[in-house]
């Protein structure tokens, strides 16, 4: 069972609450007509209301915070639009969680808060069954950083958005590079924010199970004003959202019975006679086996001497590390064959029952808009938008769920050779990762001969990101089980094995920024019979920059093994122009089965001058020795400018035969920028030829020519996908 409570105030309540008791009374009990009233109310003036007709008519481009091109479910390419007031009766906390329940092309099984490999809580939109970064995610039009961590780049972060500050979310599930550029290969989300509201409301939420503290809050603030007699207007919009975990053993009545079908149906899945289950005591397995035949356990003679009839065993409950050789031996041997099946309440993986799943985020976040006509063709404008995407998860830090070899040779160990176990110990310390996106916009839009629109601005966005987690440092730990100063075999939950002094910590910084100058222009070119042809054109220079971001691992216990990472920073110059021609082939509702008839042709060229070259340097703690990565010139990092270019067009019909019928066909390339890693060249190739296998031949032989590969560099060709549709 479930409690859901939601509460908003408006700027209207206050004056409701003001009135007067019997002014109250004679809104809420409305008199009964009578029939002098109702003859009254016949000579009464009837008033009169302007006329309007609701058409289909295309939204003005530039008419609100969006600078592409305006969209509706009826253009030629197949977008889907969902409104302010479908996201709010959703009752979702994020974007990536409103997507997920609206969206059936996002396929991925988990969001990326439930994936405890991933960096934290931030978005990670997955379209049409390929990757993130391969789904371009824009806001208001304009492209966010990417978020960048130890060299690799994820998706922008659209959680940290105030769901309260958005007006609606454009989604195009095609590739569609030559209208927007690189990366969109599975799609586009656009989320467009609200733009001129007026008055104020607060409106808190609070979602919680009703048998156990999994609640999440979250409260939105939208306010905005006309300023200067309406010359100019101030839009402010905030959002605060936290959660409380909610674990597997939350849920015992369901994941229980689960995990005891799959131990009866397909046990395989949790242990063999080699891996030992992961159980609430000791679980031990010789785990080696001759020609597929597990080897059996022997006892050392001070443990009795005898040799089980089984590879594998249970330490008994209640072992104490006072406990005698005599009756741990006998204990073991008398569970010869078994595991200890019953589960383990700790924080791991099934069939452990009170796992975490995943991280909780906190976010943060407010958009605040000022905009002013400065002229009676020229209006100006200025945005910040701040995002704080913060999670953290009781992360397991040690081998919970990971089998331990314990040597022979040390003195816990009651066997004649070196065994492998799985015991609930564990090193439970917060993870936490953070994405904090902030971006400064500010441009003119002027009004053009002709009717036409334009827009420049200028973009700046900055996403900081980063993770923190405790981890086991394990050279000391298994100096200790060899020496005997940790005894694994005892009964975990009555004897736990602190390993508090076993922590390493690692922490990870970094971050990307986005400039970006663009011009924009569209408008109606001139009319034909049967329609007006519409045209939208885009030319912008964008500077991608990461900075030198930093990996710390400090091993208290083995100051060898810490070190500091740098990933070198780099620079991506991006030039691009964009065309977009829209044209109505026979003039609306003129034939049967006609209604209308539309071509689209869309195109696209990027160039991009990549400074490319050794990605990181490590320095040890504790020697000061540093070591680049490759590739390096003569063991010394090195800097080369590459430059690729891409050109991507898309062409698409629409046919309505009906009003309530569209047929698209559509068909276009788009893009994917190579990293900085894949456009890297060895600076000092290697000369020598290497074997190869001929794969007509089926014979080793020696290549003679040199060979390319489709989109690497020295081809001229960049990776490229293809939609149709």
């Amino acid at each position: 069972m479930k409690l859901h409570l939601r509460l908003a105030l408006r700027a209207a309540l206050p004056a409701l609450l003001a009135l007067p008791a019997s002014v109250l009374a004679q809104a809420v009990t409305a008199p009964t007509p009578t029939a002098a009233s109702m003859a009254a109310a016949k000579q009464e003036p009837i008033i009169g209301l302007d006329a309007y007709q609701v058409t289909d008519t295309r939204p003005e481009p530039f008419g609100d915070r969006n600078v592409d091109a305006p969209r509706t479910v009826n253009d030629v390419q197949p977008y889907m639009i969902y409104n302010a007031k479908i996201i709010e009766e959703s009752g979702a906390i994020n974007m990536e969680d409103f997507l997920r329940a609206n969206l059936t092309m996002v396929n991925e099984a988990l969001p990326n808060a439930g994936n405890t490999t991933s960096y934290g809580a931030s978005s990670n939109i997955q379209l049409r069954g390929l990757s993130g970064t391969q789904t371009l995610v824009l806001v208001d039009g304009r492209r966010l950083p990417n978020v960048y961590v130890a060299g690799s780049e994820y998706q922008a972060d659209l959680n940290g958005i105030p769901m309260s500050a958005i007006d609606r979310i454009e989604v195009l599930p095609s590739s569609a590079s030559g209208i927007y550029g690189g990366s969109a290969i599975a799609g586009v989300i656009n989320v467009v924010l609200k733009k001129n509201y007026s008055g104020g409301e607060v409106r808190m939420t609070y979602d919680t199970p009703m048998d156990t503290d999994a609640s999440i809050r979250t409260v939105n603030v939208s306010y905005g004003r006309a300023l200067e007699g309406g010359r100019s207007h101030l839009t402010f919009t905030a959002q605060y959202s936290d959660a409380h975990a909610l674990t597997l053993g939350d849920r015992k009545s369901v994941v229980v019975p689960r995990i005891l079908t799959i131990l009866e149906r397909s046990p395989d899945i949790y242990w063999t006679p080699t891996s030992p289950f992961l159980g609430a005591g000791v679980n031990i397995s010789s785990g080696a086996s001759v020609n597929g035949v597990p080897v059996n356990l022997a006892l050392k003679p001070a443990f009795g001497g005898q040799t089980l009839a089984s590879s594998y065993t249970n330490l008994p409950t209640g072992t104490a590390s006072s406990a005698t050789t005599a009756s741990v031996g006998a204990g073991l041997l008398a569970n010869a064959g078994k595991y200890n099946f019953n589960l383990a309440d700790v924080n791991s993986n099934p069939p452990a029952t009170n796992y975490i799943t995943g991280f909780t985020p906190m976010t943060k976040g407010f958009s605040t808009t000022f905009d002013r006509k400065m002229l009676t063709n020229l209006d100006a404008f200025v945005q910040y938008n701040y995002s704080s995407n913060f999670a953290f998860e009781n992360y397991n830090g040690h081998f919970t769920g990971s089998t331990i070899s314990i040597p022979a040779a040390a003195p816990s160990n009651p066997f004649t050779t070196a065994v492998v176990i799985k015991s609930p110990l564990s090193l439970v310390k917060q993870r936490n990762g953070t994405s904090l996106t902030r971006t400064l916009v500010g441009g003119v839009k002027a009004r053009l001969p002709k009717g036409w629109l334009g827009q420049f601005d200028y973009t700046w966005s900055e996403n900081a990101a980063g993770t923190f987690l405790i981890s086991v440092d394990t050279t000391p730990l298994n100096a200790d089980i060899l020496s005997g100063a940790v005894n694994p075999f005892v009964d975990p939950l009555l004897y736990p094995i602190s390993l508090e002094k076993y922590a390493a910590r690692q922490n990870f910084t970094f971050k990307q920024t986005v400039n970006t100058l663009a011009l924009r222009a569209a408008g109606n070119l001139p009319s034909l019979p049967w329609g007006t042809p519409r045209l939208g054109v885009r030319t912008e220079r964008r500077l991608d920059g990461k900075k030198d971001g930093t990996l710390e691992r400090v091993y208290p216990l083995t100051p060898a093994s810490s070190a500091t990472t740098t990933y070198l920073g780099f620079l991506r110059d991006v030039r691009s122009a964009n065309a977009e021609l829209t044209v109505p082939l026979v003039a609306r509702h003129r034939f049967p089965l006609l209604e209308s008839l539309e071509a689209q042709l869309a195109g696209g060229r990027e160039e991009h001058v990549v400074a490319v070259g050794t990605p990181t340097m490590a320095v040890a703690t504790s020697t000061g020795v540093v070591t680049y990565g490759a590739p390096v010139l003569n063991g010394l990092p090195y800097r080369k400018k590459v430059i690729f270019t891409s050109n991507n067009p898309t062409v698409g019909f629409k046919y309505q035969p009906v009003e309530s019928l569209i047929i698209r066909a559509s068909t276009g390339t788009a893009f994917l920028p190579p990293t900085t890693s894949q456009l890297a060249q060895n600076p000092l190739p290697n000369s020598g030829l290497t074997t190869i296998l001929d794969p007509k031949t089926e014979a080793l032989s020696k290549p003679r020519s040199r060979m390319k590969f489709p989109g690497f560099p020295g081809d001229g060709r960049e990776p490229r996908g293809r939609s149709r549709s």
